[in-house]
Protein backbone atom coordinates (compact mmCIF):
# COMPACT_ATOMS: atom_id res chain seq x y z
CA UNK A 1 0.00 0.00 0.00
CA UNK A 2 0.98 3.88 -0.68
CA UNK A 3 1.58 5.66 3.01
CA UNK A 4 -1.24 7.62 3.33
CA UNK A 5 -1.67 10.74 5.87
CA UNK A 6 -5.05 11.09 7.88
CA UNK A 7 -5.54 13.89 9.80
CA UNK A 8 -7.41 14.48 12.81
CA UNK A 9 -8.13 11.00 13.83
CA UNK A 10 -8.23 11.27 17.38
CA UNK A 11 -9.51 14.05 19.21
CA UNK A 12 -7.21 16.44 21.44
CA UNK A 13 -8.53 15.45 24.47
CA UNK A 14 -7.93 11.57 24.21
CA UNK A 15 -4.26 12.46 22.98
CA UNK A 16 -3.96 14.76 26.15
CA UNK A 17 -5.31 12.11 28.87
CA UNK A 18 -3.18 9.14 27.02
CA UNK A 19 0.31 11.79 26.99
CA UNK A 20 -0.59 11.87 30.59
CA UNK A 21 -0.88 8.15 31.29
CA UNK A 22 2.60 7.72 29.52
CA UNK A 23 4.23 10.21 31.51
CA UNK A 24 2.86 8.89 34.70
CA UNK A 25 4.03 5.03 33.40
CA UNK A 26 7.51 6.57 32.92
CA UNK A 27 7.84 7.85 36.47
CA UNK A 28 6.36 4.46 38.24
CA UNK A 29 8.90 2.39 35.84
CA UNK A 30 12.04 5.22 37.32
CA UNK A 31 11.12 4.36 40.59
CA UNK A 32 10.42 0.81 40.39
CA UNK A 33 13.07 -0.52 37.91
CA UNK A 34 14.90 1.99 36.99
CA UNK A 35 17.65 0.25 35.32
CA UNK A 36 15.04 -0.55 32.50
CA UNK A 37 13.61 2.32 31.76
CA UNK A 38 16.16 3.29 28.51
CA UNK A 39 16.68 -0.08 26.54
CA UNK A 40 17.10 1.75 23.34
CA UNK A 41 20.63 3.68 22.97
CA UNK A 42 19.96 5.06 19.85
CA UNK A 43 16.79 7.13 21.34
CA UNK A 44 19.21 8.57 24.21
CA UNK A 45 16.69 9.64 27.07
CA UNK A 46 13.65 9.02 25.21
CA UNK A 47 10.94 6.41 27.15
CA UNK A 48 9.46 3.70 25.33
CA UNK A 49 6.62 1.10 26.54
CA UNK A 50 5.64 -2.02 25.07
CA UNK A 51 1.41 -2.63 24.80
CA UNK A 52 0.71 -0.71 28.23
CA UNK A 53 -3.55 -0.70 28.27
CA UNK A 54 -3.76 2.87 27.42
CA UNK A 55 -2.36 1.90 23.76
CA UNK A 56 -3.91 -1.40 23.64
CA UNK A 57 -7.48 0.53 23.93
CA UNK A 58 -6.23 3.05 21.42
CA UNK A 59 -5.97 0.18 18.93
CA UNK A 60 -9.27 -0.77 18.84
CA UNK A 61 -10.42 2.74 19.14
CA UNK A 62 -8.90 3.32 15.54
CA UNK A 63 -9.32 -0.33 14.11
CA UNK A 64 -12.16 0.87 12.36
CA UNK A 65 -10.26 3.99 10.31
CA UNK A 66 -7.65 1.87 9.75
CA UNK A 67 -10.27 -1.42 8.22
CA UNK A 68 -11.98 1.15 5.67
CA UNK A 69 -8.35 2.30 4.69
CA UNK A 70 -7.19 -0.99 3.50
CA UNK A 71 -10.89 -2.54 2.53
CA UNK A 72 -9.62 -5.87 5.21
CA UNK A 73 -10.45 -7.01 8.52
CA UNK A 74 -7.91 -6.33 10.99
CA UNK A 75 -7.05 -7.34 14.83
CA UNK A 76 -4.32 -5.65 16.66
CA UNK A 77 -1.15 -7.19 16.71
CA UNK A 78 0.73 -4.81 19.02
CA UNK A 79 1.19 -1.09 20.09
CA UNK A 80 4.31 0.84 21.16
CA UNK A 81 4.45 4.28 22.58
CA UNK A 82 7.62 6.43 22.91
CA UNK A 83 8.19 9.85 24.62
CA UNK A 84 10.91 11.24 22.14
CA UNK A 85 13.48 13.30 23.96
CA UNK A 86 16.65 15.63 22.13
CA UNK A 87 19.15 13.72 20.35
CA UNK A 88 16.74 10.65 19.55
CA UNK A 89 16.82 9.02 15.65
CA UNK A 90 14.70 6.72 13.65
CA UNK A 91 17.07 5.63 11.05
CA UNK A 92 15.26 3.83 8.04
CA UNK A 93 14.38 0.56 8.62
CA UNK A 94 11.70 -2.03 8.07
CA UNK A 95 9.57 -3.30 11.09
CA UNK A 96 8.75 -7.03 12.20
CA UNK A 97 6.00 -9.20 10.55
CA UNK A 98 3.37 -7.94 13.03
CA UNK A 99 3.80 -5.17 11.74
CA UNK A 100 1.39 -5.83 8.32
CA UNK A 101 -0.32 -2.25 8.97
CA UNK A 102 1.01 0.10 10.94
CA UNK A 103 -0.61 3.81 11.98
CA UNK A 104 1.83 6.12 13.74
CA UNK A 105 -0.23 8.45 15.79
CA UNK A 106 1.45 12.33 17.56
CA UNK A 107 -0.33 12.36 20.38
CA UNK A 108 1.86 15.30 21.78
CA UNK A 109 3.80 17.54 19.05
CA UNK A 110 7.36 18.92 20.38
CA UNK A 111 8.52 22.38 19.25
CA UNK A 112 10.40 21.92 16.44
CA UNK A 113 9.39 20.04 12.92
CA UNK A 114 10.49 16.62 12.68
CA UNK A 115 9.39 14.90 9.51
CA UNK A 116 8.24 10.66 9.29
CA UNK A 117 9.00 9.57 6.22
CA UNK A 118 7.66 6.33 4.76
CA UNK A 119 8.08 4.54 1.66
CA UNK A 120 5.57 2.20 -0.60
CA UNK A 121 6.12 0.51 -3.60
CA UNK A 122 7.46 3.84 -5.27
CA UNK A 123 11.09 3.85 -3.56
CA UNK A 124 12.08 6.95 -4.96
CA UNK A 125 9.12 8.83 -3.33
CA UNK A 126 8.50 8.56 -0.18
CA UNK A 127 5.62 10.05 2.18
CA UNK A 128 6.77 12.37 4.55
CA UNK A 129 4.80 14.10 7.00
CA UNK A 130 5.15 16.38 10.17
CA UNK A 131 2.50 15.10 11.90
CA UNK A 132 -0.05 17.30 14.23
CA UNK A 133 -2.00 15.61 17.36
CA UNK A 134 -4.31 13.50 16.21
CA UNK A 135 -2.92 12.98 13.19
CA UNK A 136 -1.67 9.82 11.87
CA UNK A 137 0.56 8.65 9.09
CA UNK A 138 -0.52 4.42 7.46
CA UNK A 139 1.98 2.66 5.97
CA UNK A 140 2.84 -1.48 5.92
CA UNK A 141 5.59 -1.21 8.04
CA UNK A 142 7.24 -4.57 7.65
CA UNK A 143 7.37 -4.03 3.78
CA UNK A 144 8.38 -0.55 3.25
CA UNK A 145 11.09 1.13 5.15
CA UNK A 146 10.50 4.32 7.18
CA UNK A 147 12.28 7.24 9.32
CA UNK A 148 12.49 10.27 10.62
CA UNK A 149 14.88 13.37 9.37
CA UNK A 150 18.07 13.80 11.20
CA UNK A 151 18.17 13.81 14.88
CA UNK A 152 15.36 14.92 17.09
CA UNK A 153 16.13 18.68 18.32
CA UNK A 154 12.74 19.89 19.80
CA UNK A 155 12.12 19.34 23.73
CA UNK A 156 9.55 16.10 23.63
CA UNK A 157 7.31 14.91 21.00
CA UNK A 158 4.93 11.49 22.07
CA UNK A 159 4.01 9.50 19.36
CA UNK A 160 1.92 6.04 19.49
CA UNK A 161 2.35 3.17 17.24
CA UNK A 162 -0.25 0.92 16.51
CA UNK A 163 0.17 -2.89 14.16
CA UNK A 164 -2.17 -4.12 12.84
CA UNK A 165 -2.34 -8.28 11.25
CA UNK A 166 -4.98 -8.74 8.64
CA UNK A 167 -7.24 -11.59 10.17
CA UNK A 168 -7.60 -13.60 7.10
CA UNK A 169 -4.00 -13.32 5.91
CA UNK A 170 -0.60 -14.72 6.34
CA UNK A 171 0.09 -12.97 9.49
CA UNK A 172 -2.75 -14.16 11.16
CA UNK A 173 -1.01 -16.10 13.24
CA UNK A 174 0.40 -12.83 15.18
CA UNK A 175 -2.55 -11.42 15.72
CA UNK A 176 -2.14 -10.23 19.89
CA UNK A 177 1.67 -10.51 18.98
CA UNK A 178 0.86 -14.07 19.87
CA UNK A 179 0.11 -13.13 23.47
CA UNK A 180 -3.43 -14.76 24.33
CA UNK A 181 -4.54 -11.28 25.13
CA UNK A 182 -4.05 -7.44 24.72
CA UNK A 183 -2.14 -5.54 27.22
CA UNK A 184 -0.04 -8.49 28.35
CA UNK A 185 3.75 -7.51 28.51
CA UNK A 186 6.34 -8.66 26.45
CA UNK A 187 7.51 -11.80 27.76
CA UNK A 188 4.35 -13.43 26.54
CA UNK A 189 4.83 -12.67 22.91
CA UNK A 190 4.96 -15.42 20.11
CA UNK A 191 8.34 -17.30 20.36
CA UNK A 192 8.75 -16.55 16.58
CA UNK A 193 8.58 -12.97 17.50
CA UNK A 194 11.79 -13.34 19.65
CA UNK A 195 13.37 -14.86 16.92
CA UNK A 196 12.32 -12.39 14.52
CA UNK A 197 13.69 -9.91 16.78
CA UNK A 198 17.20 -11.77 17.20
CA UNK A 199 17.54 -11.92 13.24
CA UNK A 200 17.13 -8.19 13.24
CA UNK A 201 19.47 -7.33 15.43
CA UNK A 202 22.07 -10.32 14.27
CA UNK A 203 21.79 -8.53 10.73
CA UNK A 204 22.40 -5.00 11.98
CA UNK A 205 25.59 -5.76 14.04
Amino acid sequence: MNPVILYKQVSEELCKFISAEMRIMEGVIQELDPQSIRQEPEFGDSYNAYCPPCLEALSLTVKPIIEQLVDKELAPSYSYGRIYRPGARLNKHFDRRSSEFSASICLEKGNTPWFLCAEGPDSQNPVCADLDVGDMLVYSGAKFKHWREGPYEGDEQIQVFIQYVDVNGKNADLIYDGRPKLGLPFGYKSSFVEKELKDQLDLGS
